[in-house]
Parts: C-alpha cells; structure tokens; sequence
C-alpha cells in the first residue's frame, strides 16, 4: 500500500480502521494518517482541508478477518495529493 500512495505522491491518508503495521509504514513513509473515519470520501477531504475532520489518533484494527464497512470508497484528489481510502 505505501509504495503505491508514495509512487502517486500521496502525502495524506484518511481512512477507517488500520493496523500497526500499515500505520508504521506510513509514518515511516511520512504520510499523515487521518484514520477512524466514516462516511463519504469527498465531504471528508473536505473536512480535512477546512481542518474540521473528526479522525481517531489512536485507531486500531488489530483483526483481519472480518468484513470493514465499505462506507469510504477510493478516491484522490491531485490538488493537495489526499488520498481518501477504505481500509
């Protein structure tokens, strides 16, 4: 996943649940993690760049074998290279 959002220039992350691993990546990475939300894609690039995005700093996804909601689909913007994801 890294090197993908890396090869398209993706700075920013927002999503919902993730783990340890994928967040370290990230970090390691350097590209900011919004995770923890909910909703629709475009209202929550939105929020994030008015700086009103509700996000959990502390999210955890510690199992993988379940269903995560499909609520945030794929999308990017090139504008401020925000990538936002279902994870």
């Amino acid at each position: 996943m890294v090197t993908l959002l890396k090869a398209n220039q993706v700075d920013t992350l927002i999503c919902g649940g993730i783990g340890g691993g994928a967040q370290n990546a990230l970090a390691q990475a350097g590209i900011k993690l919004f995770g923890g939300c909910s909703g629709n894609a475009d209202q929550a690039v939105e929020a994030l760049l008015e700086g009103q995005l509700n996000y959990d700093a502390d999210v955890k996804c510690s199992h993988h074998d379940h269903e995560h909601e499909k609520d945030i689909p794929v999308a990017s913007m090139d504008v401020e290279t925000i990538a936002a994801i279902n994870c």
